[in-house]
């Protein structure tokens, strides 16, 4: 067929790399040779730099051609060490020579702030340290002085706080492997700073704590990688060092091997994707460095991992120019995909992952027969919780769900590359391509919105907040929130596939809207032409019984999925699985839009969404790949077979269509008339209020001091509270500026018009189908009663037809900023603390005597005013609790701040939990960073039992009880908090301890904590200490006149 032909065709012939059968050594030596030898031609005169085209960066052209020169290096240096010859190596060797040279024509000048040099600068320290006799020994001393100059010209200037880091070490490495001068004590800086990127079990950010980015530059572009080659080069002088990469190495390999499939595709996700076959490069590190993985990871599976991955590269024909050297793309030459940092010679960074050249063949790397993926034929569900990510191996499919994700910095087409709920071996990402309609914007495992009418749609760049892995019926579940715009947001749940369904993965969205948007969610794409005659893929006719197994090719959309198949990538579909209310359709996305297939089409289902509405969507999203085995015989029957909507989800969105915003009014009538309800305590109300049910409103338009209510319950008539002054509309304050803002409602500094008095005014979010959130029922509930010094004061509740809106005293910021707004990051000063800490307590404790748990005291949810004065606030979560004590949910508590009872899933905790969360704040004042900063459940317990030591069933009796117990926890010893909190003096240790026991009925209680002699010294401490022993000898006196004792007012 002419189609056949076409395919066929080419403007050049194949390249030697693409013939490359890549089995031995010496077919990855010929590899590295044939990808070197086309970049000659490209040399200067004096072969400082290397020109492989003409597009521009955000950098300076010179700095774009040593990218040219020196990364290749990655390639060409291990080749040396391992013994191996390359005929053009002096042309590198006289380029190093020129471009260091400050009299050469071609120097690469001086090395600047945040410059381009200085990432080349890392594959030329590399260099050094591995191939010293080709690239340091023949140079002449003035020449070793000019490399070691320009080397060291970086070690006084800015970088970027990143991976960055990184390629000034390696600089520096090269010069001390080779006895030049170099900076030790940058280094060290260097390695303290990149090293509090570390996260835990192998992982590592691509940067600080302020964002979460952890995609191929965590591992194979750059920190494990280096990681894994400074172990090596740095034995000797940082063996503790090296020894603690190698075990970072052992944990990464584990979660990374599930990057990568069977057929040795990696899964697309993230930037720098042109870098191409840089994504295996760990692997090669791993034997580079002489790494032991643990089972199955054997020798011969990390060969073939590795190999596997170079050779699906060769099969990929169109990464090449016509005069053999790289383009900048993924499949093919793609600059819809490339960064403003991409220029023609940066694809060559893909040459660090031959660094197992530098061993030799004897190594048990290059000895050891090649094995299959391990997990080829096993079922993978596995939570990755620092970089939020779930890996799948499902129906022959290698995928991964991600939430939580996003480039810190603006980059083009960010939400394709981090923002997608899926990501796939087999079904690379699409990239939008322009700005008008679904087809340039290409919505694939994406939910796009639109407010226009369709022009322009956004899709999930960032979050709303953090994500979580959540667990329902054993099954992990990525839970997060966006906010395309202020009025409207998308809360996801994100399901791995069933066993009956293994090519269907669920996403579930509740959309709440306050405006008209159009909604098109994406599965994956697939190659968009017929394989018969090369024509575009058209919609499909009749039924899909009638579709010919043989050739599985078209798409179809009907009233509630859509479906596309194709021979040479697999079959994808979509379908709307409650209500059905969505449309679906096949749309033809744009040209080379797609990183593997240049034509490809996507099915999508639509519906539009109504201002005011909340609407739920569960999406099952189908994919079988053509690498499956047998899958031409199965798509059909397992795109029939659609999985069933787990029970969860089905209670949640039942759950969620309780209430209407109107339902609060009856209960705004008195707060204590809901708190003390029967069915929320057992606790009798405190004074002479009992508990009642509300009845009808004879107002629509109220505040909460002038609601008149009759029909209570056993004919109990509410009592009304005086009016406020000045406090009894929304139009009686002026809204300043926006303070805050969380998923049931917004903050802003408010002003009272008549008196010019500073207020919080706190917007609750009301929903015409959810009603009211339960968060704000309790907390007006409890801020009626709780009145202290220590709990931040509610002078009023305004309730509207379309607003509810909370009147609390301003505060002028809460812990949090409080102490982001000090000099030394964050950490307080001791006086101050223990200020805090007595503040805290009162208030706490006085929560306790009144029986109610607060249940999220954090940093954020105590406020500070100017004065100095500390109050608890944001009663959301709290609850009352009664004798016994109650069975409450375990979802309570941020999860840094969470007692390990409620982490091990308690629904007895009692006050203890408040008292574990003050220790975690009392720890974090002292240091300026949270404690125990855990990323999930399991993280968080085991962040704890590494600090705190493992518990046992003699130490801790009836732990093994709890529902998240598990046996096999790592065991730690207990940890000495004075190594970890040096400034914090012995007392003020002893009162820590006690408040940070594992075991709850350990922690000291609020009203104990308040006695212990840290705060002896507290001026605060010693007037109410004066005050109490004379109000007590007053009292003895009087005793002793025969006047007996007298009860305190309201002392019941």
């Amino acid at each position: 067929m002419t189609a056949t032909t076409a395919n066929a065709n080419r403007a050049f012939g194949l390249h030697a790399f693409s013939t490359n059968p890549l089995k031995t050594r010496d077919d990855v030596v010929a590899a590295v040779a044939s990808l070197l030898d086309p970049l000659l031609p490209g040399f200067s005169p004096n072969s400082a730099l290397i020109k492989v085209g003409s597009t521009g960066t955000r950098f300076d052209e010179t700095g774009a051609q040593v990218e040219g020169f020196a990364r290749p290096l990655w390639g060409l240096a291990p080749l040396l060490a391992g013994g191996s010859k390359y005929e053009g190596t002096d042309k590198f060797v006289q380029g190093l020579i020129s471009g260091t040279d400050p009299e050469s024509p071609e120097f690469w000048g001086y090395m600047e702030d945040t410059d381009q040099r200085m990432v080349e600068a890392c594959p030329i320290g590399f260099t050094l340290a591995v191939a010293n006799k080709d690239f340091w020994d023949p140079l002449t001393d003035k020449q070793k002085k000019n490399v070691e100059t320009w080397l060291g010209s970086m070690n006084d200037k800015k970088m970027p706080d990143t991976n960055w880091l990184w390629f000034r070490v390696f600089a520096n490495l090269g010069l001390e492997r080779n006895g030049a001068q170099w900076s030790k004590q940058q280094l060290e800086k260097d390695i303290k700073q990149l090293n509090s990127y570390y996260r835990g079990d192998g992982w590592s950010n691509d940067g600080p704590d302020s964002y979460r980015q952890m995609d191929y530059y965590s591992g194979s572009f750059a920190i494990q990688y280096l990681q894994l080659l400074y172990s090596k080069l740095a034995a000797d002088i940082d063996p503790e060092q090296a020894a603690e990469y190698k075990k970072r190495a052992q944990m990464y390999a584990q979660d990374f091997v599930h990057y990568f499939d069977p057929e040795g595709r990696a899964i697309t996700f993230g930037r720098s994707l042109t870098y191409r076959w840089a994504m295996v490069a760990f692997w090669g590190a791993v034997a580079f460095a002489g790494v032991e993985l643990p089972e199955p990871l054997s020798w011969g599976v990390v060969k073939g991992i590795w190999l596997r991955n170079l050779r699906w590269w060769t099969t990929q024909k169109d990464i090449f120019q016509s005069n053999g050297m790289l383009t900048v793309g993924y499949s093919y030459p793609n600059y819809y995909l490339a960064e403003n940092y991409n220029s023609p010679q940066s694809p060559y960074w893909c040459m660090l992952a031959f660094a197992a050249l530098a061993v030799p063949e004897s190594h048990p790397f290059w000895s050891a027969k090649e094995e299959p993926h391990p997990y080829a034929n096993q079922r993978v569900v596995r939570s990755l919780p620092h970089p939020r990510q779930i890996v799948i191996r499902s129906g022959g499919h290698t995928f991964l769900l991600s939430s939580g994700q996003s480039c810190h910095y603006a980059i083009k087409n960010s939400n394709a590359k981090y923002g997608k709920f899926a990501y796939s071996a087999a079904f690379a990402y699409s990239v939008s391509t322009g700005y008008q309609e679904l087809e340039q914007f290409v919505p694939e495992s994406s939910l796009a919105l639109s407010d226009d009418g369709g022009e322009l749609w956004k899709m999930r760049r960032a979050l709303n907040g953090d994500s979580e892995i959540e667990n329902y019926d054993g099954v992990p579940v990525l839970v997060s929130s966006m906010k395309p715009w202020h009025d409207v947001e998308v809360l996801t749940y994100l399901i791995p596939p069933a066993e009956d369904t293994p090519n269907w993965h669920l996403r579930v969205h509740r959309i709440t809207t306050g405006r008209d948007v159009k909604t098109a969610e994406g599965a994956w794409a697939v190659y968009g032409a017929r394989e018969s005659d090369g024509r575009l893929l058209t919609e499909w006719n009749g039924t899909l019984r009638t579709l010919d197994e043989s050739i599985p090719e078209g798409g179809k959309g009907d009233t509630t999925s859509a479906f596309a198949a194709s021979p040479r990538t697999g079959a994808v579909g979509i379908a709307d699985i409650y209500q059905s209310t969505r449309t679906g359709s096949v749309i033809l996305s744009d040209a080379n839009s797609n990183l593997v297939e240049a034509r490809t089409v996507l099915p999508i289902v639509q519906k539009d969404v109504k201002a005011g509405e909340t609407i739920w969507f569960v999406t099952a999203v189908f994919a079988v790949p053509a690498s499956a085995e047998g899958w031409k015989k199965s798509w059909k029957s397992g795109w029939e077979k659609r999985p069933e909507m787990p029970k969860w989800v089905q209670d949640k969105i039942s759950g969620s269509r309780a209430a209407s915003p109107l339902r609060i009014a009856r209960q705004l009538t008195t707060a204590s008339a809901i708190l003390w309800d029967p069915k929320f305590t057992s606790r009798a109300p405190p004074g002479s209020l009992k508990p009642v049910h509300a009845g009808t409103l004879t107002v629509p338009n109220r505040t909460d001091s002038s609601i008149s209510v009759r029909n209570l319950a056993d004919g109990y008539t509410a009592p009304i509270v005086p009016t406020m002054d000045n406090r009894r509309h929304p139009s009686s304050f002026q809204q300043l500026e926006k303070l805050g803002e969380g998923t049931y409602a917004t903050v802003f500094k408010g002003r009272n018009r008549q008196t010019g008095e500073l207020v919080a005014l706190k917007e609750i979010h009301l929903d015409s189908e959810e009603g009211t959130p339960s968060t704000a029922i309790r907390e007006i509930s409890l801020m009626k009663e709780l009145r202290h010094e220590n709990i931040v004061l509610l002078h009023d509740v305004i309730h509207t037809e379309n607003k509810l809106m909370l009147v609390f005293e301003y505060m002028d910021k809460d812990l949090k900023r409080y102490m982001d707004s000090r000099g030394d990051r964050g950490a307080l000063d001791p006086a101050t603390i223990k200020s805090f800490m007595y503040q805290l307590m009162k208030g706490t404790a006085f929560c306790h005597e009144a029986r109610v748990l607060h249940r999220d005291l954090k940093p954020q949810n105590l406020l500070i005013n100017n004065r100095g004065q500390l109050k608890l606030a944001d009663f959301g979560l709290a609850r009352a609790f009664g004798i016994p004590v109650n069975t409450f949910s375990n979802e309570v508590v941020t999860l840094w701040y969470r007692a390990p009872d409620v982490l091990l899933g308690s629904r007895t905790y009692n006050t203890s939990i408040d008292i574990w969360s003050a220790g975690c704040i009392m720890a974090e004042m002292y240091t300026g960073r949270p404690l125990f900063p855990g990323t999930t459940n399991e993280d968080q317990v085991q962040k704890i039992f590494r600090l705190m030591g493992t518990p046992s069933e003699r130490s801790w009796p009836g732990i093994s009880q709890l529902p998240e117990y598990k046996g096999n926890f790592p065991v730690y010893s207990t940890q000495d908090l004075r190594l970890i909190l040096p400034q914090v003096d012995q007392v003020g240790l002893n009162l820590l301890n006690s408040m940070l026991q594992l075991r709850p009925e350990m922690r000291i209680s609020a009203a104990n904590a308040l006695q212990h002699p840290w705060f002896n010294d507290l001026p605060q401490r010693q007037q109410e200490l004066a005050q109490f022993q004379a109000q007590a000898q007053a009292q003895a006196q009087q005793a002793q006149m025969g006047g007996g004792y007298q009860v305190p007012q309201n002392a019941y």
